[in-house]
C-alpha cells in the first residue's frame, strides 16, 4: 500500500468506527495493526448480529460497549472470546442476551466493570451473574431494571467482594428493602446510582455508606 495512504488510515487508530475497522481488516497491511491497536470498541445501537459474527477477531480489547435492542448472543460471544484476557470493561445495556452469553463472560478473568442495565433476559440471570462475579474481579456493577432479580439476590451478588460502584433501579421486585440488605455487606463505594426510589431518604444513604 502507498505509504501516504497508509499514514492517513493510521490516523483512525486506535478508535475508528466499527464499519471502518471492518473495512480496514480486509487490507493485509493493516490487519495485524488493527488487532494490536484497537483497545476500545463501541458498537452503534442499530447493530445486527450477523455483522458482529463477521467482525474481525480482536484479541487486545480492553473495553466493549454494545447497547442494542437486537438479540446478539453469538455476536457478543464472538467479540469477547479472543479478548477474554484483556477486557476490563463490558457494557451491554438494553441488549437481548441470554445467560449463555453471561456464562461466556466468566472467561474474562480481568473484568472489573460490568453493566447489564435493562438487558432483556428471558430467564432469571442470577446464577449466571453470580458465576461471572466469582470468576472475575468485577467491583463496578450496574444492574438497573434487570428482570427477575430480587433484593436478596442482589445482596448476594454484591457480597462477592467489596464494590466501588453500584447501579440499581426500583422495580416490582426491588424496593427500599434493598438498603437493609446492602447495609450488612462490606463495600468500598465511591459511586451509587439509584433510580425511582421514591421512599429514599438521606438517612438510608448515610446508613449504607457508613
Amino acid at each position: 500500500m502507498d505509504p501516504a495512504k497508509l499514514s492517513i488510515l493510521k490516523a483512525f487508530f486506535p478508535n475508528p468506527r466499527p464499519a471502518i475497522i471492518y473495512a480496514l481488516s480486509k487490507v493485509p497491511e493493516l490487519a495485524l495493526k488493527l488487532n494490536s491497536d484497537i483497545k476500545h470498541l463501541t458498537m452503534p445501537s442499530f447493530i445486527k448480529n450477523d455483522f458482529l459474527e463477521q467482525f474481525p477477531v480482536l484479541n487486545n480489547l480492553e473495553s466493549l460497549t454494545i447497547e442494542s435492542l437486537e438479540a446478539l448472543d453469538s455476536g457478543v460471544i464472538h467479540l469477547t472470546k479472543e479478548s477474554s484476557q484483556t477486557l476490563t470493561k463490558i457494557i451491554l445495556d438494553g441488549t437481548k442476551i441470554t445467560t449463555t452469553t453471561l456464562q461466556e463472560l466468566k472467561a474474562c478473568a480481568n473484568l472489573e466493570w460490568l453493566s447489564v442495565n435493562k438487558c432483556q433476559f428471558a430467564e432469571n440471570p442470577f446464577d449466571a451473574l453470580l458465576d461471572v462475579l466469582k470468576s472475575t474481579i468485577v467491583t463496578q456493577l450496574f444492574i438497573k431494571e434487570v428482570p427477575h432479580l430480587t433484593e436478596q439476590q442482589i445482596g448476594e451478588l454484591v457480597s462477592v467482594r467489596p464494590m466501588t460502584r453500584l447501579g440499581f433501579r426500583k422495580t416490582d421486585t426491588v424496593g427500599i428493602g434493598l438498603f437493609s440488605v446492602l447495609q450488612e455487606i462490606p463495600n468500598a463505594l465511591i459511586r451509587l446510582d439509584l433510580e425511582n426510589f421514591d421512599e429514599l431518604t438521606i438517612t438510608h444513604v448515610v446508613a449504607l455508606l457508613n
